[in-house]
Order: C-alpha cells, then sequence, then structure tokens
C-alpha cells in the first residue's frame, strides 16, 4: 500500500495558531497519527469526492441493505471487497473479477430498526478483522441502535474523524501510549461501531461468544474536543478544529508504527 507515498508532512505553524499553543509531544504523537491516517486514506486532494469512499452502503428499505465492495490492484487506498458486505453482517452474495480487479455485492435484511445517524452519545468500537468478524457484526446489528463502518488498512483514525464530522468530540482510552499507533497502523483493519452506550454491555458479550476481538476505544461527546486517556488519566485534550487544518503540510515526519500492540 501507498509505496510510493511513504511520507507526508504537517504545517506546524498552523496547528500551533489553530492550538494557541505548541502541542506537548504525546499530543503532537496523537497528531502525527490521525494526519498520517488521513493522509493514507485521501492521498490525493478530493479523490474521495470522485471514489464516494464511505458510501458503498445502500438502503433499499427500511430494513434491506446493500453493500457494493469495490478492489483493484495497486490501488492507493487498500479497500477490500468484501469488507462492504462485512458491516451489513453478511457476506458477499455476487462476485465479480478480473487480473486487475474486483466488485462484491451483499444483502441483508435486518427487521429491528439502526440508528440512522450520529448524536454525539455514542460508545465506540473497533473489531479487528478475523473470521469471526462477520457473524459478530450480524448479532451486533440484531440488538439495533448500531452503526458499523468499515475499517481500511491505516484508516481507523480518519474514520474516526469522519465520523465526529468536526461537530462532536470524542473521549478515548487507550491501555498504553504505544497503542494509539492503531489510529494509523496499517495492519489494523476491521469495523468501527457506533452505538447506543446502554449497548456496550451486550456488545462486549457478543464479542466474546463469538471469540472476537473488541476494543472499546471510549465514546464521543458534544463538546468539541478529542480527549484521550492512559489508564484512565487523561494526556490529550485538544480542539476538534485541530484534526481538520486545510492547509498543505509542509515538515516532513512519519510515525512509528510498531510491528505488536501492547
Amino acid at each position: 500500500m501507498l509505496n510510493n507515498y511513504n511520507e507526508f508532512s504537517i504545517d506546524k505553524k498552523s496547528v500551533k495558531s489553530t492550538l494557541g499553543r505548541n502541542p506537548n509531544e504525546f499530543e503532537w504523537d496523537v497528531l502525527k497519527h490521525f494526519y498520517f491516517s488521513q493522509f493514507l486514506n485521501n492521498p490525493i486532494p478530493g479523490i474521495n469526492k470522485i471514489i464516494n469512499h464511505g458510501e458503498n452502503i445502500l438502503w433499499i428499505n427500511n430494513s434491506t441493505q446493500l453493500s457494493v465492495g469495490l478492489e483493484s490492484k495497486g490501488s492507493v487506498t487498500s479497500f477490500s471487497a468484501g469488507s462492504a458486505s462485512t458491516v451489513i453482517g453478511t457476506k458477499p452474495k455476487l462476485t465479480y473479477k478480473s487480473k486487475q480487479s474486483k466488485i462484491s455485492f451483499g444483502i441483508s435484511h435486518h427487521s429491528i430498526p439502526q440508528l440512522q445517524s450520529i448524536t454525539g452519545q455514542e460508545s465506540l468500537f473497533f473489531l479487528k478483522n478475523s473470521k469471526e468478524l462477520v457473524s459478530a457484526c450480524n448479532n451486533i446489528l440484531q440488538l439495533g441502535s448500531v452503526i458499523i463502518k468499515q475499517i481500511n488498512p491505516s484508516s481507523l483514525g480518519y474514520s474516526l474523524n469522519l465520523l465526529s464530522n468536526n461537530k462532536y468530540g470524542m473521549d478515548l482510552h487507550f491501555s498504553s501510549a504505544k497503542q494509539i499507533s492503531i489510529l494509523s497502523d496499517k495492519s489494523s483493519h476491521g469495523v468501527l461501531i457506533a452505538a447506543n452506550q446502554k449497548l456496550s454491555t451486550k456488545i462486549k458479550g457478543i464479542c466474546k461468544k463469538n471469540n472476537q476481538s473488541c476494543l472499546h476505544l471510549g465514546n464521543l461527546k458534544t463538546v468539541q474536543f478529542l480527549s484521550i486517556s492512559i489508564r484512565n488519566k487523561r494526556k490529550v485534550n485538544l480542539p476538534l478544529s485541530t484534526l481538520n487544518i486545510a492547509e498543505l503540510p509542509k515538515i516532513s515526519i512519519v510515525p512509528a508504527i510498531p510491528k505488536t500492540l501492547k
């Protein structure tokens, strides 16, 4: 992925101006991972408006969803054709293949109403890709009041920012400082779940029953700040505006991605 785009940069002056101060070392690390994730998932400004990134799930009616997954060799964004079906709790029903590309279609029926929009009070979960992921997603969808988003390699930070839509803040919790690398880690892909906070225990129970890894990332909030805590100690409190600086970057940085998360 992105063999020719393995470096990116940040305009530190704009970050300092937006924040009103110089970020501390850990805050810089967090920003680097969010920016790096955004860079990898939108390497050419405006390209996602053309390919409709994230718009591959269609509602046929109030209970039926259709997924369309695209995949091509050499793509600068690592989309997987089958992942689109995973987020609606099913496997592809129809797949067309060529030497260079693949397109898959999936369809799913849900009798329980799903969450149609974000309110800013949802719990956030990351489920890493596995053989059990489709089954876990299907069972979680039966709870209702959830939204499941496809997470491609390196796209967790990018997708969290899209979910917040520069409108809702995030309270994220990690067990160690190194774990923030999951935000832009190329080996991390699966699904992001936003659900009614009352469903948190049930979601964890479903994942445990299905032997599916489940990372409770934290919660959305109405205050427009990104807060990150490490072992219940707050280390970051940044306004959302620092995640959405539009100016082109200048100073080259590449965050270190450990092979294993601790």
